[in-house]
């Protein structure tokens, strides 16, 4: 499946399927760090209100209560086939259970699941 850019502020990209680019494009997106990582966000108004939306979750999906994962840990990826919704617990063994493997080996790359 073919893929598309989308320009966000600080020299980053994000990556999403082809057939979503114009209807994402649409919206003013920009990285925002959290963590140690970059995430695609973007402000919409609602109800008189300003809500910032993640384009991950938005693409995905998530329901309030989920997280939205990255299967090959580039939070700029936000290709479907790279977006898995998990509970938290089951997100968070996820990631220990990797830490735990990069700690035993510094050249460890987590498996494309």
């Amino acid at each position: 499946m073919s893929f598309a850019i989308i320009n966000l502020t600080h020299s980053k990209f994000a990556i999403v399927d082809s057939w979503r680019f114009h209807a994402l494009n649409k919206f003013a997106w920009r990285a925002v760090k959290a963590h140690t990582q970059f995430y695609a966000k973007t402000t919409i108004r609602k109800d008189g209100k300003d809500i910032d939306i993640s384009m991950h979750r938005f693409i995905a999906q998530t329901p309030r209560g989920m997280v939205c994962h990255h299967r090959n840990h580039n939070s700029l990826d936000n290709r479907e086939a790279n977006l898995d919704n998990q509970d938290k617990r089951s997100h968070t063994l996820h990631h220990k259970a990797n830490a735990i493997n990069i700690k035993r080996d510094p050249n460890y790359i987590p498996e494309s699941e």
